[in-house]
């Protein structure tokens, strides 16, 4: 009873056989049932392939007629059964000696197999150098975005710029609410300062003089103190109904008018200086004026550059993303070219072999 050596081969799709190499990411279009199994079939039932494996077997300086007989040998003793629905091949090989069918049968899958590759390998590396210098061709395209896109909007270095934005705005910030502080602290000084100097005046009284009224008034003293001594020494000698007597009595009586109308009239003369300290005061306030005005421009000088800064950040932020977006795509576009450079040198090297 002969030996049997026996072997089953899947059948894949792989013409398209590598479809990551599909620009598009789509699926290669699926053939009929059995047409990939039926063509493989075709391929190691060819008398062609049996005959390498005859010549294989025998050696390049075999007679024809030794390659003949020993063909028809080994198509006698090969079967080659197809399962469409399994998308399998069984290959099967008789000998009488175990050893004779295995090697048959694997010289068989060697021959078959260097010429699949033989065939795989036809045109594609044309087709991989093809894909290679498209991926090449979008790479430079995506560096020249990028770099386009940076001079577009003034950018060196994206993480240093808005490191630096994001320092300047805290600075800028730190600085405000120094300013703040030192504006409220002044202003609440003005306050009190006004309020304690309000009564304060320019110019003081340095001395009054009210001497020569008070001399006028005291000689108009003396001479009323006059008169009515008179009278006194003219009433123990006449009657009070004397003429000398009413007369004095009317002295005395226009004596205390002239006194009374003095007395309101009296006028007294005061000098009035400088105010040293008035002086003080004013440069003081003059000081804290200045000093809230500076403040407060200051501080809206201070606000408006935050609110630049602020929206230089937002600026920056939305760049960043931007870029990060076509730095991703250049990134994505560079990987794929170091691949297809390398598919390339692999392709050349099945193909040389």
């Amino acid at each position: 009873m002969p030996y049997r050596a026996q072997s089953t081969l899947l059948v894949l799709l792989a013409g398209y056989y590598d479809q990551s190499n599909n620009p598009n990411g789509g699926a290669a279009m699926q053939p009929a049932i059995g047409q990939l199994d039926g063509v493989e079939a075709q391929i190691l039932s060819s008398p062609e392939l049996h005959r390498d494996v005859v010549i294989a077997k025998l050696g390049p300086n075999a007679s024809e007629h030794d390659i003949d007989s020993h063909l028809q040998e080994f198509e006698h003793r090969l079967h080659i059964e197809q399962n469409d629905l399994a998308s399998t091949i069984s290959l099967t090989y008789y000998d009488a000696d175990p050893k004779e069918a295995a090697d048959a049968l694997s010289r068989l899958l060697d021959t078959y197999f260097r010429r699949r590759a033989t065939i795989f390998t036809s045109g594609r590396v044309d087709f991989l150098t093809g894909q290679r210098d498209e991926v090449a061709r979008q790479l430079k395209k995506a560096d020249a975005d990028l770099l386009a896109f940076q001079k577009s909007h003034g950018i060196v270095n994206i993480d240093d710029q808005t490191s630096r934005a994001v320092l300047l705005e805290s600075q800028l910030v730190q600085q405000k609410l120094e300013n703040d502080t030192s504006l409220a602290q002044h202003r609440g000084e003005l306050k009190s300062e006004q309020t304690s100097s309000k009564g304060v005046k320019a110019t003081i009284p340095i001395f009054t003089d009210d001497s020569e009224a008070a001399h006028a008034l005291d000689t108009m003293q003396l001479s009323l103190m006059q008169l009515e001594a008179r009278r006194a020494d003219f009433a123990s000698r006449y009657m009070d109904t004397s003429p000398f007597v009413q007369q004095l009595d009317q002295q005395i009586a226009d004596m205390h008018a002239s006194i009374a109308r003095r007395k309101a009239q009296m006028a007294t003369a005061t000098r009035y200086g400088h105010n040293d300290y008035y002086d003080v005061v004013q440069g003081r306030l003059a000081a804290l004026n200045a000093s809230i005005a500076g403040e407060t421009a200051r501080q809206q000088a201070l606000e408006a550059q935050i609110k630049d800064t602020r929206a230089t950040l937002r600026g920056l932020s939305d760049i960043s993303s931007q870029m990060r977006q076509l730095q991703a795509t250049r990134d994505i576009l560079a990987d794929s070219f170091k691949d297809r450079s390398r598919q390339v040198e692999l392709a050349k090297i099945q193909q040389g072999q």
